[in-house]
């Protein structure tokens, strides 16, 4: 099957082509879910994000818990693996498009595809914007119009923009914006540029576009560009990079611009958060019960604000307050935070994960198994389920259940070196087991 050939503008139009060409149907919503990343926001997938977790559910406006890599790459290959099934039932096996270095998500799915069996022929091309063939959407359009206008509606290509971040879509997201001249752009494009750079690990490039953002005369743009700033320094920057002091520097100094406007729109939602990352300062600094109590004062904050989107938002502090708490090994009080995440949020797999650590901690090995199982209902692509199942099995003696978890988290991770040396060691086990029962 020929398929349209990809672009270096817009991720994902050979997988579009595709999937459009045999026609594909699922009825299933994070299918649905995954299909946004190819076919844009439509009825369909929203209808599927209001059913699913909060994460997928909140709109645009009040999300803070941007796709990760790991979520958008299990995506993808969800919707690979499925469609693998549905080209094999075709009688179709090869598959001949060019494809753009720059197409993250095609890259991502034809993959998946050739794990599933499937001949990719594909050679690296870079298709100009110009000679792109009609089989855009109304809106991707609109935006090649716009860039090749002298005078560019940049609301339209930040409103697009937004809707590529908020699917997954990033490769699209920073490679339109990185078409603006310099001085075309703005706070918000340089926000949504650095939000781009995370994703793909370029935190360096990340960190300039944030510091333009920084530079604004606007205070609610130096309020967001100063949080931004100190995740890059406490978590998102290579290790070697990350500075504590310099995070808790930007967060103080985002703290008194807070505190100095509130009237600003979304005071409770900055004021909160601000000191949420001030928590995990804290935490660092080994100062848990300091961290802790701001993370509660914080819940509270916003169970009493107007906050459009306080489930998902307290669902976050609490989070962090179990991560506390488990350092405390505080475990009883920790299994309390996390009923009340599920309580808030029981579609969420995570949430399910973090329990089944919590009992992991405390050897309650048969109340892991059984919330990790729950996880696995909700979304068996994620690796970390079968290699918390591996663990327990392997404190339960039960080597082969194990060694067959942790094989079933290589396949979905591979290159993970933990996950491999834990497999090693349950065959080096094995094998002991076996030479003792001869001898």
């Amino acid at each position: 099957m020929n398929l349209i050939s990809s672009s270096s503008l817009f991720s994902g139009l050979p997988v579009r082509d595709l999937l459009r060409q045999i026609t594909f149907k699922s009825e299933n919503s994070d299918i649905q879910i995954a299909m946004s990343l190819f076919f844009g926001t439509t009825k369909k997938t929203n209808a599927a994000r209001k059913k699913s977790h909060l994460t997928h559910a909140t709109d645009m406006d009040h999300q803070i818990r941007f796709a990760l890599k790991d979520r958008v790459d299990r995506s993808i290959t969800k919707l690979a693996s499925l469609c693998a099934k549905q080209l094999l039932e075709k009688s179709i096996l090869e598959l001949t498009f060019e494809l753009s270095d720059q197409d993250y998500l095609s890259h991502i799915f034809f993959n998946q595809l050739k794990k599933g069996g499937l001949r990719i022929c594909s050679n690296p091309a870079f298709v100009k914007s110009e000679s792109l063939p009609e089989l855009f959407s109304t809106n991707e359009n609109e935006i090649l119009k716009t860039l090749r206008a002298t005078k560019k509606d940049l609301e339209f290509i930040l409103t697009y923009s937004r809707e590529r971040v908020y699917t997954g879509d990033y490769s699209t997201a920073y490679s339109v914006l990185m078409e603006l001249e310099i001085s075309e752009r703005n706070d918000s494009v340089h926000q949504i540029l650095g939000l781009c750079c995370n994703f793909f690990g370029k935190t360096a490039e990340s960190e300039s576009h944030f510091r333009r953002l920084h530079s604004s005369t606007n205070v609610l743009s130096k309020v967001k560009a100063a949080y931004l700033l100190s995740m890059l320094y406490l978590r998102l920057h290579p290790k070697e990079k990350q500075d504590l002091e310099t995070a808790e520097l930007f967060l103080s100094e985002s703290h008194q611009l807070i505190e100095s406007n509130v009237t600003m729109k979304d005071y409770h939602f900055h004021n909160v958060f601000n000191r949420n990352g001030y928590a995990l300062c804290l935490f660092r600094r080994g100062k848990i019960h300091e961290a802790l109590e701001m993370l509660q004062i914080g819940v509270e904050k916003l169970k009493q604000s107007d906050d459009g989107a306080k489930n998902l938002h307290q669902s976050v502090l609490i989070y962090n307050a179990v991560q506390c708490l488990k350092a405390l090994k505080r475990y009883e009080e920790c299994e309390k935070l996390c009923h009340n995440l599920l309580a808030i949020d029981a579609l969420f797999p995570e949430y399910w994960l973090e329990l089944s650590i919590v009992y992991l901690e405390q050897s309650k090995f048969e109340l892991a198994l059984a919330q990790l199982k729950q996880a696995e209902n909700l979304d068996a692509f994620i690796p970390e389920i079968y290699a918390l199942r591996g663990y327990a099995f392997l404190n339960q003696n039960q080597i082969e259940f194990a060694i067959n978890n942790y094989k079933k988290a290589i396949s979905l991770a591979p290159e993970n070196l933990t996950y491999q040396s834990d497999l090693q060691y349950c065959l080096e086990l094995q094998s002991e087991n076996t030479l003792e029962n001869i001898i």
